[in-house]
């Protein structure tokens, strides 16, 4: 899990867009102070897109909030912070979900667990176990 960055509920989807397009953030916690209320996602961009007219976009993204789109605490899948990676690929896999909150036994966030998340580990526990050279002609080779 990289640094989480968040935003509070009252964020405009601009403000919030802002935040998430340097680095390619998909995801960001939703915080009320410290009370985690739900994530803000690239796919809650599209979705609010798909159902707003394009005559009607740009005014209507520049009074709504992140509030207003998210994902609630509610509807997420979580994780405790001792899941087994294997288990969190499985699981994000059979729910069909592109972020893992990650919550602590008192229900505090954590973080946040995506895709990118898994997909590093797994290329670096791939490379311990296997070490790959370049070959000098674009391609990758077991030493």
């Amino acid at each position: 899990m990289a640094d989480t960055k968040s935003v509070a509920p009252d964020t405009s989807i601009a403000a919030a867009l802002a935040l998430m397009r340097p680095g390619g953030v998909r995801h960001l916690a939703v915080l009320d102070g410290s009370d985690f209320r739900g994530v803000v996602s690239n796919g809650d961009y599209r979705r609010l897109l798909e159902r707003t007219p394009p005559d009607e976009r740009m005014p209507k993204l520049a009074e709504m909030t992140v509030a207003q789109i998210m994902t609630p605490r509610e509807s997420l899948v979580t994780a405790r912070p001792n899941i087994s990676l294997a288990l969190a690929a499985r699981l994000m896999i059979a729910k069909r979900i592109a972020c893992l909150p990650i919550m602590d036994r008192f229900g505090r966030l954590v973080g946040l667990l995506d895709q990118k998340d898994v997909v590093a580990a797994l290329l670096e526990t791939l490379e311990r176990k296997a070490p790959h050279q370049h070959n000098g002609k674009g391609m990758l080779s077991r030493r």
